[in-house]
């Protein structure tokens, strides 16, 4: 397999990023390691990012708000919110990334 069609569709991030894009998911604070990804061509790694990034703000959302109607500690909501870690990642894990990695063979092709 060509080496820049591996780059742009195969290599996936590393769970440590994964996590990290989860939780410090505002823009200004992940802004550089996504650029990098941007100017490396790293398609799928960029695409992860934003799921991870996006799901992170949206769970700690939903989280808040379960807190605040629920009147729950500050320690159960952060541990609501670190828990529903595993949800988004088992479903990147079994069907995201395959269903990425798949559409990004189309669009660029599977060149050996």
């Amino acid at each position: 397999m060509n080496e820049s069609v591996r780059k742009i569709v195969i290599d996936d991030l590393k769970v440590g990023y994964k996590i990290f894009f989860f939780f410090i998911w505002p823009p200004i604070l992940n802004f550089a390691v996504k650029q990098n990804y941007r100017d490396g061509d790293f398609v799928l790694k960029l695409s992860q990012a934003r799921y991870y990034s996006g799901l992170g703000f949206l769970f700690m959302m939903l989280t808040g708000l379960v807190s605040g109607i629920y009147d729950l500690s500050n320690l159960t909501a952060v541990t609501i919110w670190f828990v529903s870690f595993l949800p988004a990642f088992a479903f990147d894990e079994f069907f995201n990334r395959k269903r990425l990695i798949q559409r990004l063979f189309i669009r660029y092709g599977k060149k050996d």
